[in-house]
This record gives structure tokens, C-alpha cells and sequence, in this order.
């Protein structure tokens, strides 16, 4: 599956180190990945998508399935 992830968060730079640690986070499974998915949208709804991260409520990460 192809996926197009963007945050809902105003915006930030993320650097190597933030990376990193993210990664490492992730491949110790302090957090479940599916806990920071919190919306999926299809291509035809990517307006929907962007609307979502931009509102940023209740909203983590927003992923548009390009499949």
C-alpha cells in the first residue's frame, strides 16, 4: 500500500536526532502504531484530508491511501 502521511500539527522542522528518536520509539513498541494514525482518507478525498489537519482536532497523523 501507498500512503501519503502528513501531520496535523502546526508546523515543525524535524531534524536527524528527532528522527532518530522516533524510530527508536517505534522499534521498542512504547506506542502502538495504530494509536498515531487517526484518520485514513482515499486519493478522491484528499481535500477532506488536508481539512482534517488543518482543523487538528482530535487528529495525530492523517493518511490519504494512494492505492
Amino acid at each position: 500500500m501507498y500512503t501519503f502521511l502528513f501531520n496535523s500539527f502546526p508546523q515543525k522542522s524535524y531534524n536527524h536526532e528527532d528522527i532518530t528518536k522516533v524510530i527508536a520509539h517505534i522499534n521498542e513498541k512504547k506506542t502502538p502504531i495504530g494509536t498515531m494514525v487517526t484518520q485514513v482518507y482515499k486519493l478522491d478525498d484528499i481535500q477532506a484530508a488536508f481539512n482534517k489537519a488543518i482543523e487538528a482536532k482530535e487528529t495525530i497523523k492523517v493518511v490519504v491511501d494512494l492505492t
